[in-house]
C-alpha cells in the first residue's frame, strides 16, 4: 500500500457514506479507500435508533490488516441521541484504509461520514 500522490490532485468530490449497524458487536465498514485516492473525512455522525437503551459504540481504522481503536474505549450514546465522533477536525485516510463502526445493540445505530474523495 502506498499513499496516492496528492501534490496535484485532479478531482475533489464531496461524499457522504451512510450506513447502519444490523448486528450486535459486529464491525460495519463505513468505507474502504479506493486505490489512488485519499478520503478527507470531516465528520462521522452516529444516531442511536433505540427508544430506551443507551448503546456502546466503537470506531476503528484498519490499515494493513491491523485495527486501531479511534477514541480509546469508545463512546456511549443515550436513546435517540446523535453525536459527531470527529468533532475536533478532519481525519485523513489513505488507500486501502477501512473505517469501521461497531455497536453493542442489535440494529442500534445509524451513521454517516461526510468528507471529500481526493484523487
Amino acid at each position: 500500500m502506498s499513499a496516492p500522490n496528492l501534490l496535484s490532485p485532479t478531482t475533489v468530490t464531496g461524499k457522504a457514506w451512510p450506513g447502519a449497524t444490523t448486528t450486535a458487536n459486529t464491525a460495519v465498514a463505513v468505507f474502504t479507500v479506493s486505490t489512488g485516492h485519499q478520503y478527507h473525512v470531516r465528520s462521522l455522525y452516529v444516531t442511536n435508533k433505540t427508544a430506551s437503551t443507551t448503546v456502546a459504540i466503537t470506531v476503528d481504522i484498519t490499515r494493513s490488516a491491523t485495527a486501531y481503536k479511534f477514541g480509546g474505549a469508545g463512546w456511549t450514546l443515550g436513546a435517540g441521541a446523535t453525536a459527531n465522533i470527529f468533532p475536533a477536525g478532519a481525519v485523513d485516510f489513505e488507500e486501502a484504509d477501512v473505517l469501521n463502526v461497531t455497536c453493542d445493540t442489535l440494529n442500534g445505530l445509524d451513521f454517516c461520514a461526510f468528507g471529500e474523495d481526493i484523487s
